[in-house]
């Protein structure tokens, strides 16, 4: 697939030899002169003029915006913000070139205008929206996002941590949360402008994979109030919402089609309610059990209990259970002993009969004996993946291969 990052922070390089780079890379041609303008606000509009087919007298067969099918416009922190809008109407004018688009990606201090989004939604090859880290503002027309099949609303200074693998070291830098966009809209995301989005849109008609913040969603209930005849996967982030298994059933009746649920929710300060919406089912209805029994990958986290959910999972493959948080607060695993008891509610359900794919957190050291636990309960096992994360004694990191050389001895 074809990438074309429209970023900013390039024009500060030599223009030539950014061209050269980029039609050599993307279009495989080598003969490319072009004089791009490097002010910041002229840039994007003397790059897009000669991609859109300007002739020079350098060379007059320059390459066109139809090669493209994956386009990120991203602002580079380290830019002023001074709400250069003229950058975007210049992407908007462009936008009917690009006939091959098919994944847009976007990250700026400002809010969208509606005039974008509408262009967004004419163009008839467009499936992916990821609007990320981008103030979200009162749309005076809704664009019609019914073509879209992936969409990916993350609010504004909202870095997720999984574990203890890979980050971006800049979401543990204190001058990213300070740039005065992101405390301004950080507390307070827009949840009229977020409702526009995700259900006056058309975007459920088609939609097949959904990923939205909790902050964006004034309930999980509000997701029961619209069809989602062709969702397939249902990612949710944040922070945990007052939920309950009754409320997750009438989300999933809406969603015929659904097999992949993401619960990636998180606790983001230490005085953050730990709350319990799937701890048990003595008051969930009988009649709604059949809903959950589609979901065939489940991701969980650690930051609500989940026993009760997971028993009413008897057909579930693909199970993860992952330490989240919200950077910068590092995240903190299950002990080995509440993993065993959150995974052997499968067990009243049946679902260990069908796992095939397993991947958990814990801060205790691995053991033969976890091990073969795992084994025990899920018969059908072909893949177990665990990640041991903490700081115990002032050290991090520990070493696990004594223990897989042990099981298969």
């Amino acid at each position: 697939m074809r990438s074309y990052p429209i970023c900013p922070q390039h024009a500060r390089s030599s223009a030539t030899r950014f061209a050269q780079y980029y039609f050599t890379k993307y279009v495989g041609r080598t003969n490319v002169s072009a004089r791009l303008t490097i002010t910041r606000t002229h840039f994007c509009q003397r790059r897009f003029a000669i991609m859109s087919g300007e002739k020079s007298k350098a060379n007059p067969k320059h390459p066109r915006l139809t090669v493209f099918s994956e386009l990120h416009l991203q602002w580079p922190d380290d830019w002023p913000e001074d709400d250069d809008h003229q950058m975007l109407d210049t992407l908007r004018i462009a936008l009917p070139s690009m006939s091959s688009l098919r994944v847009f990606q976007m990250t700026w201090p400002s809010t969208p205008p509606s005039a974008l989004l509408t262009s967004l939604a004419q163009c008839n090859t467009l499936r992916c929206l990821r609007i990320i880290d981008t103030p979200l503002g009162d749309l005076f027309q809704i664009p019609d996002f019914s073509k879209i099949e992936w969409m990916t609303l993350v609010p504004v200074a909202e870095a997720t941590c999984t574990g203890e693998g890979p980050f971006d070291y800049k979401f543990r830098e204190l001058q990213y949360y300070t740039r005065p966009y992101r405390k301004r809209y950080r507390r307070n995301p827009n949840i009229v402008a977020s409702h526009q989005y995700i259900f006056e849109s058309c975007l459920a008609k088609n939609v097949r994979y959904l990923q939205v913040s909790t902050q964006y969603l004034r309930s999980l209930v509000s997701l029961a109030s619209s069809s989602w005849p062709e969702l397939e996967t249902l990612v949710l982030t944040g922070r945990p919402l007052a939920m309950d298994l009754t409320s997750m059933a009438q989300v999933l009746l809406q969603m015929p089609k659904l097999h992949d649920m993401r619960l990636l929710l998180a606790r983001s300060d230490p005085g953050d309610l730990v709350i319990t919406p799937f701890g048990s089912t003595s008051a969930f209805p009988p009649s709604h059990t059949d809903v959950f029994s589609r979901i065939k990958d489940m991701s969980l986290s650690n930051s609500y209990e989940t026993l009760g959910l997971l028993k009413l999972t008897s057909t579930l493959e693909r199970l993860s259970i992952a330490a989240v948080s919200l950077h910068p607060r590092v995240p903190i695993a299950m002990t080995t002993a509440e993993l065993m008891c959150v995974l052997q509610g499968l067990e009243v359900g049946g679902g260990n009969f069908t796992l095939r794919k397993l991947r958990v957190m814990t801060e205790d050291n691995l053991t033969v004996e976890l091990f073969k636990r795992l084994g025990k309960i899920f018969p059908k096992l072909e893949f177990v993946e665990v990640e041991v994360c903490g700081y115990r004694d002032g050290k991090a990191g520990f070493k696990w291969v004594s223990a897989w050389i042990s099981c298969n001895e």
